[in-house]
């Protein structure tokens, strides 16, 4: 039987949470809806409880799972990643481009929170 590091299995379970268990109405709604980021970032954590309460990690990690998951997934500071660090404009964007990098930069946002929380849990 395989063994997988905690980073890999934050990383299945995010694949899973932020892909699978995300309806569309979750995706579209979420950068402009309040509740609906809240109700996707909830549902998110979620499928994180079992790993932390089995491996015994503080659920205080799983607050800040839940707090970078709600400010990375409003695109706000992705937007700003985007526009202003990088120097993309959306307006100047192919649209497939501009979700292109939106979905990367997120992603790349996500996976260094769950870096953070398996070096330091």
């Amino acid at each position: 039987m395989p063994k997988f590091t905690l980073f890999e299995i934050f990383i299945i379970v995010h694949l899973i949470m932020d892909f699978i268990f995300q309806r569309s109405w979750e995706a579209t709604r979420k950068s402009k809806d309040w509740l609906a980021l809240a109700f996707h970032c909830f549902v998110y954590t979620i499928g994180f409880i079992p790993v932390f309460w089995f491996l015994k990690i503080s659920f205080w990690w799983l607050i800040l799972l839940f707090l970078s998951h709600f400010v990375i997934d409003n695109q706000k500071f992705v937007r700003w990643l985007l526009e202003e660090f990088k120097g993309y404009k959306q307006i100047e964007s192919d649209k497939s481009l501009w979700t292109m990098l939106l979905i990367g930069v997120d992603q790349t946002l996500h996976l260094i929170i769950l870096l953070i929380i398996t070096s330091f849990a």
